[in-house]
């Protein structure tokens, strides 16, 4: 475990000397000169210009004017620094010129500058010519406006020695001035630096985005992990720290974006971050964490919080300070509690210890670093990296040892589970989010859109009779043997079997149950063939099919409880195969359904009736598929299915003799179309008693 942290915290100094840039000399301006034309010149590095600049007190120097005229105001600083931490007898609002004269080796080379954001605006000339700004300076606040970007200014010297002058004027922070030194360097170098740093940060916001969203699907479909949730929104938060730190990437995205708005996303990680940050390990080691010191902690960073968001930064920047000491105070708690979780050996506390150690050196050095005690670089990223890693590492453990206690539960649970599927269906269960029988209680329930398919044996009460109860069971479980593999082939499954009918679910798609119906008269054939050769009469069925919204759930009582679907839906199917012996079809499907199929161009369908049937106001048009009759019936339908539809329309508006003329046609071509010889039959009756009373054609059936 040791040997694992060294190796972590070399990778974090890699990463740091990356993004610092492995290649940067320090500077040393002695007075106001830094010359980088002595043999010491490293071809190809990058120089921070450090040191003594000449600093220029409320004075916006001229570029190119003689220095003398404000040598009565001139003296010198260290850069990098604020005029109101190094130089303390200057208030933080306020406005300066810096100026920095710079030896070059070679002067027929493209230069260019890293220029980091500075407090607050800025204006930067090299040789009198300007090169760079940020915001804009003003003498007061009124005349000025912040901005915070890096920037890279390339530019070309007419002579070994350049003279940098830079503007900077602060009205809207509690620090003002270069608080990160300029880099100079050969552009091409230069570039290189910037797009190595880009590089960094977006893989680094990359690996948090991805982690956060992960974190977030463990959320969602286990609502318990709390940890998951409160890990992915401190992953969050702190890849708005990126965007809004080092290379400011949110600056580049959104270039017009409110200077303020753009400090308080970068502070948010702190007075948000590590609350959140507090809150996931307490749900990791629950017993550990005390709730007095940790909600104090959380409450006074919010509150501090709350306070930067409602006031103006140049306010607000103030609680930083006392932010940042909450911050450490509750990180040593955290360090605290985790050493009292690996003397207790919690699960992952090892893990957690080093992990955590890690993120909390980065997480000073980045609070040393803006307090200007430090001059380092923003090494927090790459310790919440590592965390991230070990924290991933500690899940799949947990996960894999949560693995192994399934197959060790499901071993046990396979064999009743596997039984009890028999009388209540899995498919069933999942629907009511249960994962085992043993998991339902009385009133779950489910409300889903589905497809129900009612498949009757007609005129199986008049068979019954000619058997005996043995021969009765024995026949039904052949038949059913039959019908049951092919709902299942095609995604449904049985709800309930009614004597000799069956009720059976598709989810998925209403397609399924339409190609279900006509399969099953494909297997009552073969079925048909077996029986008769035992002496048994073949059979006929019908297919009722509708799609709806259900509720499936458990009714009974506290001794008895069975699965159940209760819905209009049911009923209307139910009703809707009833029909199928009226209209001597084999399957019937209404129009809600029809509209649900995604194979419908492929199917044999004719429109048959609209029709209201017992316990329903609402009318519905049914359909007859015709795929299961033979080549000969299926030919003659389609011929005829133009005329039959015109027919069913002149008899719903009335014109029963016409329609009856074109009726009868059709029944010279298919004598035993059931639907032609019942429209037949309509027509002559209402030819013969007249038109009844608001006529709407709709057929309404009570049984």
């Amino acid at each position: 475990m040791i040997a694992s942290a060294r190796r972590s915290i070399i990778f974090i100094v890699i990463l740091s000397s990356l993004l610092s840039c492995t290649w940067k000399e320090k500077g040393e301006a002695d007075k106001g000169i830094l010359n980088l034309s002595t043999p010491d010149f490293v071809s190809g590095a990058l120089y921070s210009l450090e040191g003594e600049w000449e600093f220029y007190w409320m004075t916006l120097t001229e570029p190119g004017k003689s220095v003398s005229d404000y040598t009565h105001n001139m003296r010198y600083c260290d850069i990098p620094g604020t005029w109101n931490s190094d130089i303390s007898i200057y208030p933080p609002h306020g406005y300066a010129t810096l100026r920095l004269t710079v030896l070059l080796p070679d002067h027929d080379q493209v230069y260019a500058l890293y220029i980091p954001p500075m407090l607050t605006a800025y204006s930067l000339w090299i040789d009198g010519k300007i090169i760079s700004f940020n915001g804009k300076i003003g003498t007061s606040g009124r005349d000025s406006s912040p901005q915070y970007m890096t920037k890279i200014a390339p530019f070309k010297p007419e002579s070994d020695k350049i003279e940098i002058v830079c503007q900077i004027s602060n009205y809207h922070y509690r620090k003002g001035g270069m608080w990160s030194p300029i880099l100079i360097g050969h552009a091409n170098e230069i570039n290189r630096l910037r797009d190595l740093n880009v590089a960094i940060a977006l893989f680094l916001c990359g690996a948090f985005i991805i982690m956060a969203l992960y974190h977030i699907g463990i959320y969602i479909f286990r609502p318990q992990e709390l940890s998951s949730l409160f890990f992915a929104l401190f992953c969050l938060t702190f890849t708005i720290r990126i965007i809004t730190t080092g290379e400011v990437l949110l600056s580049e995205f959104i270039t017009d974006i409110n200077w303020g708005l753009l400090i308080k996303l970068e502070l948010m990680p702190l007075f948000f971050g590590g609350p959140v940050f507090l809150q996931f390990f307490k749900t990791l080691f629950p017993k550990d964490v005390g709730n007095i010191i940790r909600k104090t902690i959380i409450y006074s960073a919010l509150a501090i919080g709350a306070f930067i968001i409602i006031l103006p930064v140049s306010y607000a920047s103030y609680l930083v300070p006392p932010l940042e000491v909450i911050i450490v105070l509750g990180m040593l708690y955290i360090t605290i509690c985790l050493i009292k979780a690996l003397r207790l050996n919690r699960p992952g506390a090892k893990y957690m210890f080093f992990a955590f150690i890690i993120f909390f050196a980065t997480a000073v050095n980045d609070i040393l670093f803006a307090l200007e005690f430090i001059q380092t670089s923003y090494m927090l990223p790459f310790g919440l990296f590592i965390f991230i890693l070990a924290e991933s590492f500690l899940l799949a453990k947990n996960i894999a040892r949560s693995y192994t206690n399934v197959e060790l539960l499901s071993g046990e649970l396979h064999k009743t589970n596997r039984a009890m599927s028999r009388f209540v269906p899995n498919e069933f269960l999942a629907f009511l989010n249960k994962k085992s029988i043993m998991d339902i209680r009385l009133g779950d329930q489910h409300l889903q859109f589905m497809t129900i398919l009612f498949c009757d044996i007609r005129s199986f009460t008049t068979l019954s009779e000619k058997m005996s109860p043995q021969q009765n069971f024995n026949f039904l479980n052949s038949y059913l043997k039959k019908i049951g593999p092919v709902i299942r082939k095609n995604n449904g499954f049985i709800d309930k079997y009614i004597g000799d009918e069956i009720m059976a679910l598709f989810p998925n798609s209403a397609s399924d149950a339409v190609k279900t119906a006509v399969e099953i008269f494909t297997e009552i054939k073969s079925f048909n063939i077996t029986s008769v050769s035992k002496g048994y009469p073949p059979i006929n069925v019908g297919v009722g099919i509708h799609t709806g919204n259900i509720m499936l759930g458990i009714i009974g009582e506290d001794q008895r409880i069975e699965s159940t679907v209760i819905s209009d839906t049911v009923n209307l199917a139910s009703r809707i195969e009833k029909l199928t012996r009226l209209y001597k079809t084999d399957i019937l499907v209404t129009g809600k359904t029809l509209t649900k199929l995604d194979n419908l161009g492929r199917l044999h369908v004719r429109m048959i009736d609209i029709v209201q049937v017992r316990g329903k106001t609402e009318e519905s048009a049914i359909f007859e598929i015709y795929d299961s009759n033979d080549y000969d019936t299926i030919a003659i339908k389609d011929k005829t299915k133009e005329e039959l539809e015109y027919a069913i329309n002149l008899y719903f508006k009335a014109d029963f003799i016409k329609s009856l003329e074109l009726l009868e046609k059709i029944l010279i071509q298919n004598p035993h179309d059931g639907v032609v010889n019942l429209y037949i039959k309509r027509c002559k009756k209402y030819i013969e008693l007249g038109t009844p009373a608001n006529w709407t054609g709709v057929s309404r059936f009570e049984g």
